[in-house]
């Protein structure tokens, strides 16, 4: 009995170490076909077969994707075949993962380059949103006036549907020496609803910003007009800003901040219309593995001639980011915030305020791309709180976008 005990544990561990043999054999036959693979993408890239050297470099990039030094050669194959879009996407990740300082400097300098040498951009995107509330209505059906109760009509109760957003957007860049950029961004951007009761949007978009490199960070000066067209509604909102960023310490920690104003004028109802500004801080501590979180806070200030829409809000804003060894991008941000506003609400005895929170995550994985079209899924929880009941609404909605650059 017990030599049979033994024979079968010596069996069984023969057995293991077969296995175990098979399968370093097969890792090491992996690893060698992928030096092979590696080695044969350079010398392509060397000869001028960027395309070859393009798609080697994508199969090994799929089979390693935490390999730094394939996905760096797939950026620079990218470049030289003049796939700037494509190739901003890997250095950004190979910034974002690299442990080396040294390495983190040489990737932000290529990607300076990738900018600069890109002298133009074009991005198709279209994106579908289910919304559980795609009016903005209000959760009640009656609101509370100096008259009494009253109701509030269909139109303004929250409606269940979904938008669609199809449209282009795109940049020019031209250098201004070492450090200096001049950019202009534009888009043009057509968007339907499933519900009657909103109107066909049509946005004509344009900004053109001078942006000033420094060693730790950058500040740049913006203007810009968007034009909406929505039914017979026009709205036309000129805006200027200012926004600067710079590093902290040794690289662990960024402080952002910016300054916008706009003049918003409604045609249709001039009521509306005045000026809006808002000052945004940011603090984002840089981590390892690919990872960032942030904080920060806006102030709004808004001073339409119609005194009940007046405002000042407050808005504290915390999130992350991480970049997975796959590939994939997760974001999510958490809003927290009030708006005051300056005067009596009609129908009511008091000036209205608003509490609000949001909670946005988003993901998008790069291994995920057909024909060079990109998805996106982002998904979020809105709820609005007001003193005024015609303002209470609550909003999910998960939207689907997919874009591509050319």
């Amino acid at each position: 009995m017990k030599l049979g005990v033994r024979l079968c544990l010596y069996a069984w561990c023969v057995f293991v170490m077969a296995v175990q043999g098979a399968a370093k054999a097969e890792t090491r036959v992996d690893i060698d076909a992928a030096r092979s693979a590696f080695d044969l993408a350079r010398q392509e890239r060397a000869d001028g077969s960027y395309a070859s050297a393009i798609d080697r470099l994508r199969m090994l990039v799929r089979q390693f994707p935490g390999d730094n030094d394939v996905r760096e050669e797939l950026g620079y194959a990218l470049i030289l075949d003049k796939q700037f879009a494509s190739a901003q996407f890997h250095f950004q990740l190979l910034a974002e993962r690299s442990a080396d300082p040294r390495r983190r400097a040489l990737y932000r300098a290529v990607l300076q380059r990738i900018l600069s040498d890109r002298p133009a951009g074009v991005r198709l995107v279209l994106e579908v949103v289910p919304s559980s509330n795609i009016n903005r209505g209000s959760d009640t059906d009656q609101v509370d006036t100096f008259l009494g109760l009253l109701p509030i009509t269909d139109e303004s109760q929250a409606q269940r549907g979904w938008r669609r957003t199809f449209g282009l957007e795109g940049f020019l860049r031209k250098g201004l020496g070492a450090r200096d950029q001049l950019i202009f961004d534009w888009e043009v951007l057509n968007t339907t609803y499933s519900n009657d009761i909103l109107p066909e949007a049509t946005q004509f978009g344009g900004t053109l910003t001078w942006r000033h490199f420094t060693a730790k960070g950058n500040v740049q000066l913006s203007f810009g007009q968007t034009r909406i067209r929505t039914g017979d509604e026009r709205i036309t909102q000129n805006t200027i800003g200012v926004a600067g960023g710079r590093i902290l310490g040794v690289g662990k920690t960024r402080f952002d901040w910016s300054f916008t104003r706009s003049l918003l004028d409604f045609e249709d109802q001039s009521g509306r219309s005045g000026p809006f500004q808002s000052l945004t801080l940011r603090h984002t501590w840089l981590l390892p593995r690919s990872q960032s979180v942030f904080a920060g806070v806006v102030l709004e200030d808004a001073t339409p001639e119609l005194a009940h829409q007046r405002y000042d809000g407050a808005i504290l804003q915390v999130g992350g980011r991480k970049v997975f060894r796959t590939g994939t991008l997760v974001e999510a941000i958490l809003s927290v915030g009030t708006r005051d506003f300056r005067g009596v609400f009609p129908g009511q005895s008091f000036d209205r305020f608003d509490r609000f929170e949001e909670l946005s995550i988003s993901a998008q994985d790069s291994r995920i791309r057909y024909k060079g079209f990109t998805p996106r899924v982002t998904c979020t929880v809105r709820k609005n709180g007001s003193n005024v009941s015609l303002f209470e609404a609550t909003t999910q909605e998960c939207g689907f976008e997919i874009t591509r650059r050319f």
